[in-house]
Order: structure tokens, then C-alpha cells, then sequence
């Protein structure tokens, strides 16, 4: 699945990210493949609102579409 069509609430693990634009800005933000990530807001044809260690950032509908992600185990956060 990709982030655009992660529910809000729920703990995802990066699996890949095919956009070279995603890749760049996910490195200054530390996320990469593996990090695990909340939603905390996915937008209806806005951005999604994700957070990572106590840090929100908004990412565009088109970008999040070339985050893969799957669910993360119920207890795993970093």
C-alpha cells in the first residue's frame, strides 16, 4: 500500500520510496526505508500529516503515493 492510502491513526513501516524528490526530503526528515511512521491526518485530496519522534510533517498527496508502507506490529514505534 502506498502512504496516500494509509488510514489516519495507524504505524507503518517504510518499505521503498520511488520518487527521487521523496527520497531526498525523507533523508533530511530521517526517514528512510525501515523507519516506522504514524498518520496522524491522511487529507482527502490534501497531504498527509505523518509524525516521527514527536516531529509532524505534511506530505503531499502525489509524493505520498510513491511511499510504500505496511503495517507496523501494534507495539513498534521509534
Amino acid at each position: 500500500m502506498t502512504l496516500a492510502d494509509a488510514r489516519d491513526g495507524g504505524v507503518f513501516v517504510v518499505v521503498r520510496m520511488t520518487d527521487e524528490r521523496i527520497l531526498t526530503q525523507g533523508l533530511r526528515w530521517g526517514i528512510v526505508e525501515g523507519s516506522y511512521i504514524e498518520v496522524q491526518k491522511n487529507i482527502k485530496n490534501g497531504p498527509v500529516i505523518i509524525s516521527k519522534k514527536h516531529t509532524e510533517m505534511a506530505i503531499g498527496r502525489e509524493l505520498a503515493k510513491s511511499v510504500i508502507v505496511e503495517p507496523a506490529e501494534p507495539a513498534k514505534k521509534d
